[in-house]
This record gives C-alpha cells, structure tokens and sequence, in this order.
C-alpha cells in the first residue's frame, strides 16, 4: 500500500510540475523543508524526502479503478490473514495442551507400564533398587574420587569368568607380595582361628573365599576386621559383599573381556555358552526374561561399586591403576612377565558385529554385550577419579574428610 502511494504521488507530482533544471548547488540542511510550485525556478534538495509521510498529500480521486481496488483490498486481505494465523495458533496451543493432559493421564494410570517404556514413580524406582542399590551392595564402598581406601577397607578381587584370574592372582601375591584369601586356603580349613601360611615366598590365609562354605568361614572368623589379609579373591560378587559392615566395607575391583571372546572360550572347551551370565550374577536373576530395568541395575553396580580394568590393550594400564589406588608396590617387570600369559583378543574384528561367532553368540548375550561396554566407558571415566592413594590422603585425609587449608 504505501509504494502504491508513493508511485501515485510521484506521478501526480511529475504531471503537475514544470521541468526545471538542478541547481548547481544543493542544500543538505535536513530541517529545512519547502513546498514546491509550479512557479519556481529552483527547488532545495532532502535525501529524506522518500521516507516522508505518503499519505500526506494523497489524493484517492487520482488513482486508477484498480488501484483503487488494491488499496482497500490490501489491508483487508492482511486482516483476514493475521485473524486466521491467531485462530491456528490458538488451535494448536489448545491440542498440545489436550495432548500433554492425555499424557499426564496416561502415565498416571499406568497404562504405559509392561509395554516397554519404563515410567515409574520415585518410590517405585527405589523399590527396584534403581535410585539406590540395596543390600548387598550397600555394604560396598562408592568409587569416587572424594572417597579415599581406609585402613578400615578390605580390597576384593572379583574374578570374573575366562579373565586369566590366576595371574591377576600371581601379581598379587609374587608381584606386590600381598597377603591373599583365595583356594590355597583350603586345606587349612580346620584350623579355628585365621593364620597366615606360605608357599614358595607368597603368603595366604586359611580361608577360601572362591566358594560359598568358604566365604561363610570368614565371615564366622570376622575376617573383614582383620589386618592380617590384604585383598580377597572370589567370584561371587553378591555373598561377598553381604559379609561386609558400615565399620568394614568392602572395596571391589575386576578385569572385564568381551562376552563373545568369554563365551567363544567356553564353546571352544566344549562347555555350553551362558545366557547373558554377568548381568543374571549381577542382579541374583539365574532364570527368566531380563529387562532393560535389570540391565540398568547391573550397570549401576559397575559404575558406582567396581574398579574396572581390561584385559585388551590396557591390561598394563589397569594394573598399575588399581595398584597405585591401592597404595600397592612391586616391582612392574614382574608384572608384565606375568601378564604376557593373561588371555588376549582372539577373534579381533569378529567382535564388530560382522564375524560368524558374533551371529552364533551374540544372541546368548545381548545385555552382556551392553554391560561390557558401559564398563569400558566407565574405566575411562575412573581415569580421572582413581588417584593413588597417598595423593587421597593428601587431599582427603583417612577418614574421606577433606582437610582444612593451612593443614
């Protein structure tokens, strides 16, 4: 509308005006304005004067029938068309709010619940042991960086299956000369009070906590309270964590390999693979369709209760992270003689999801597949919040207290 006013001044302009020559100078003075006649012989010069009021001098009578038409027409068009932008907006504010309610009304009665999607109210999630974990891993002590080993904490190494546990426990005892509790314990079983034994320089108690009898042994024995043993060897993540107090609490750490490369081991000893054996240990479900739910359970246990180390290329890595955590010394030759036999990567590339024992074991572990790598995410993640230990004394002090400035 106005460029079709300002085109029918122009002209109206043009036609009612005699031609005139510029002038040799121009005025540029913004304030100064006149009015122009037919009988002047010059005319001063605005750059403003485009953007000057259009309806000013307009005059209607001038205008063609169809700019007429244009003129009147335009704002009525730009009105019908803002009040139809409004009214869809306004629809549309109104579904999304219908559609929020619907929602809302639907998760609270429920009907999402058992097809797939996991809503739950807070009191329910804690019931599941999701927002907390519940006994026994209570009795476990958090791997955070502001939580420093206590003299009162007992280190445990948790074998998992087809990791070269052996080893691990050759490095502990031959490497970092610790005092373990593992199998070699057992032919002292009799023996009523827990003593120290060695065999050929390496020192162990008598108690075997790599079985269920045994580890009710030490508990009977009180052996969390003893500074007698410096770490603990078992595979049952579970019971060993229920033998441990608010006083004493249990400090786990464990090696993680491929569940393919694990079950690809089995299969070639003739053994039968699992069905996704870590995560059923993990949530004590031996039997049953898993869930998403118990895969984010077991996920939480390694994340929050379990220093994790690899058996891949950051074996040595690992080693010289949870002993240095522990505030363990040896000497490091050792320890890479010793773990030159652990077991390595056999199918390679095959664990990318393309070989031929991907496609055959794959489907006995689809939510190991998930927990292996959420461990590794999580090794990455302990690099920065696993310090040695007397860097935690340092900052934290024993008692996981940081200390004041000036101490």
């Amino acid at each position: 509308a106005y460029f079709i006013i300002m085109y029918n001044n122009s002209y109206s302009s043009r036609r009612n005006r005699k031609a005139t020559p510029p002038p040799s100078t121009f005025s540029y003075d913004y304030d100064y304005t006149s009015s122009e006649t037919t009988n002047s012989s010059s005319y001063s010069y605005s750059p403003f004067r485009v953007f000057s009021n259009p309806f000013s001098s307009l005059n209607v009578s001038n205008l063609s029938k169809r700019k007429k038409v244009s003129l009147f027409l335009l704002p009525a068009c730009i009105l019908i068309f803002i009040a139809l932008l409004s009214n869809l907006i306004s629809s549309s504010t109104t579904n999304n709010i219908k559609l929020l309610e619907s929602i809302k009304s639907m998760l609270g009665m429920g009907k999402f619940r058992g097809k797939g999607a996991a809503y739950l109210s807070f009191d329910e999630h804690k019931k599941a042991g999701i927002m907390t974990l519940d006994k026994p891993y209570d009795r476990l002590r958090d791997v955070v960086w502001d939580l420093p080993v206590r003299e009162s904490d007992r280190a445990v190494f948790w074998t998992t299956r087809k990791v070269g546990a052996p080893y691990v426990v050759e490095i502990l005892s031959e490497c970092l000369k610790l005092t373990v509790a593992n199998e070699n314990g057992r032919r002292y079983q009799d023996e009523k009070t827990l003593q120290i034994h060695k065999s050929g320089g390496n020192k162990y108690v008598n108690v075997d906590t790599t079985t269920l009898k045994g580890i009710k042994r030490a508990e009977k024995l009180n052996v969390i309270s003893s500074e007698l043993i410096d770490v603990m060897v078992t595979p049952h993540i579970r019971e060993m964590a229920d033998i441990f107090t608010e006083e004493n609490q249990g400090r786990f750490f464990a090696f993680f390999r491929h569940p393919i490369e694990r079950e690809y081991d089995k299969v070639k000893g003739g053994e039968t693979p699992d069905d996704n054996w870590m995560t059923r240990l993990l949530i004590d479900k031996p039997n049953g369709t898993l869930s998403m739910k118990d895969l984010g359970v077991a996920k939480k246990v390694i994340r929050e209760k379990v220093i994790v180390g690899l058996v891949d290329e950051f074996l040595m890595p690992s080693l010289d992270r949870i002993s240095k955590y522990f505030g363990w010394k040896g000497s490091s030759v050792c320890m890479e003689e010793k773990a030159a036999n652990m077991p390595h990567e056999l199918l390679g590339d095959a664990n990318d999801g393309t070989g031929e024992a991907w496609e055959l074991l794959h489907p006995y572990n689809l939510y190991d597949v998930q927990l292996y790598e959420y461990a590794r995410a999580t090794f990455r993640a302990e690099e920065q919040t696993l310090i040695p230990l007397h860097k935690q004394i340092q900052f934290f002090g024993d008692n996981g207290d940081e200390e004041e400035e000036g101490e």
